[in-house]
């Protein structure tokens, strides 16, 4: 995790340094924190090889599953924008459908049913 007023020069050079290293990098700049992930095996370096640089406030091991959509890797909210609706906001978004589509006309009415019953998206 980076210091709140990192500079760009000092993030490069943490990235440069990861890709010496043989890791993929994954940059998160959320409002307040800028956090530089390692993707790969992260065992093979310790954590104390990149508090020395400037601007690193803080080094940690995220070993959770789905460490890329996790909160502490990334603390914004994803919104994501489907035909018009924004999934991820503020509002609270209904998707409903079937499990499995066996024709053009059951989906069509279930489409119709949906739309009806109050869902936004037809899944």
């Amino acid at each position: 995790m980076m210091k709140s007023n990192v500079s760009k020069e000092e993030i490069s050079k943490i990235l440069k340094e990861v890709k010496k290293l043989g890791f993929k990098s994954h940059l998160s700049k959320g409002e307040e924190k800028t956090i530089v992930g390692l993707v790969g095996n992260g065992r093979a370096v310790s954590p104390d090889h990149f508090r020395p640089f400037s601007g690193v406030e803080d080094v940690f091991r995220v070993s959770k599953p789905f460490k890329l959509a996790s909160r502490e890797f990334k603390p914004d909210k994803s919104i994501i924008r489907v035909n018009g609706v924004s999934v991820g906001g503020e509002d609270i978004i209904i998707m409903a459908g079937p499990c499995a589509v066996e024709s053009r006309e059951q989906i069509l009415e279930t489409a119709l049913k949906v739309k009806e019953a109050g869902a936004t998206i037809l899944r």
